[in-house]
């Protein structure tokens, strides 16, 4: 009886937790398809970059681009029937890509600088993305 009872409750949990998990896997799915940035986004936070880090004209034009790019590659992965963590790590691929190129195009001063903020500016590019 005891051992029936035990298999009982392993069923459940198991059963619940994969509730849950389908659930939020889906909720996160329908938020994550409307994230984007438009170009007053994409200006605003290269702004923001530019004075924290002291971008000149041509590095600022650059990083538009590349944040560009980002959002339409971000679109792209997100427009996809994947699954989630599939597309959580195209994400994390994308973002290490983009943070890259980014770091790409710095002097030396610069990179030292991004490294202190990149994760701030990061958060605040998907902050942004989901308004």
């Amino acid at each position: 009886m005891l051992l029936s009872y035990l298999k009982m409750n392993r069923i459940t949990i198991v059963t619940c937790i994969l509730f849950l998990f389908l659930y939020n896997g889906n909720s996160y799915a329908q938020d994550s398809k409307t994230a984007s940035l438009d170009s007053d986004e994409i200006n605003s936070l290269t702004s923001k970059l530019s004075k924290k880090i002291l971008l000149s004209q041509e590095q600022n034009n650059k990083v538009i681009a590349l944040l560009n790019d980002y959002s339409k590659q971000q679109n792209a992965i997100r427009g996809t029937n994947a699954s989630t963590v599939t597309d959580d790590n195209k994400m994390k691929q994308l973002v290490t890509s983009t943070n890259e190129k980014i770091i790409n195009l710095l002097d030396e001063k610069q990179k030292m600088k991004f490294e202190i903020i990149k994760d701030d500016w990061w958060k605040e590019i998907k902050t942004e993305g989901n308004d």
